[in-house]
């Protein structure tokens, strides 16, 4: 590893502390299930695992990088689909720049917690990140919480439909109205990662720390968005997608309703085709 000449504070060299680290507690690790999983869950449960060590291991890659650190990226000689590795790289980022959010506005954050009496046991940003993540995890995973005979996961339309509803929203394009709502339910929300939204939001464009870092979490978010959303950038890779729903804990092809046949099954239950 090189690095170029650069004087580290005693907080930034805190702040190289590795996520890497912290992702290896993350679930499946640890987890409670109340059934004995399938050979298909285990399955996605070890595929999940390890793209989240790849998520830790990138997000690491971008933190001494900004730090002046010269390093080869750590996806480049993995054997996976060229766009799995392309939504690997862009999801690290996209979180990446989710996380110097959380540094920048930590004081907001944190303020914001107490003043809406929300339990706040987290010690600094990067431990506040990890239990994000984790969140997304178990979201990702919740078909093993499920005992009763119900499909859980979602179809590539409803997906889509999300993360445009999100690009919208992210570059406030809605009535006030409405996003006066919807930050109202993000600051009531479960999720930390709407609570960050939430809690940053009338700092976003005033604050010229969170503005410029801001600004780069809506350019990456938006190619995140593409490699879902855009049929071109798919066509790029030629590759089809759908989902996988969770059906008495067999995985369905939501496209074909056959469980998957020689597709590449990615982590998030996204299923590619080759053609």
């Amino acid at each position: 590893m090189n690095y170029q000449s650069a004087n580290f504070s005693n907080t930034d060299k805190k702040s190289l502390i590795s996520l890497l680290k912290m992702f290896k507690h993350l679930p499946p690790e640890g987890l409670n299930i109340p059934r004995l999983p399938t050979r298909d869950e285990c399955e996605q449960l070890l595929r999940i695992n390890f793209r989240w060590q790849l998520i830790g291991l990138k997000i690491d890659y971008f933190q001494k990088r900004d730090f002046g650190f010269i390093l080869d990226n750590p996806l480049d000689t993995l054997d996976i689909h060229p766009w799995e590795r392309e939504v690997i790289n862009i999801i690290s980022e996209t979180r990446y720049r989710e996380l110097q959010l959380t540094i920048a506005g930590w004081k907001i954050i944190k303020q914001t917690a107490s003043d809406s009496g929300r339990k706040f046991t987290f010690n600094n940003p990067r431990e506040f990140f990890a239990e994000r993540c984790k969140q997304e995890i178990l979201w990702t995973i919740r078909f093993l919480s499920y005992i009763e005979n119900n499909p859980i996961g979602e179809t590539l339309e409803e997906e889509r439909k999300h993360y445009r509803f999100l690009n919208n929203f992210y570059r406030n394009r809605f009535p006030e109205s409405e996003t006066f709502s919807i930050l109202e339910s993000y600051k009531n929300s479960d999720s930390w990662q709407n609570f960050t939204i939430c809690a940053i939001w009338k700092y976003r464009l005033n604050e010229k720390e969170i503005k410029d870092i801001w600004i780069k979490f809506l350019n990456v978010f938006k190619k995140e968005s593409a490699l879902i959303c855009n049929k071109d950038s798919l066509k790029k890779y030629g590759v089809r997608l759908s989902f996988l729903r969770w059906y008495e804990g067999k995985a369905i092809n939501t496209a074909t309703k056959q469980p998957p046949n020689f597709e590449y099954i990615c982590p998030n239950n996204l299923l590619i085709t080759i053609f």
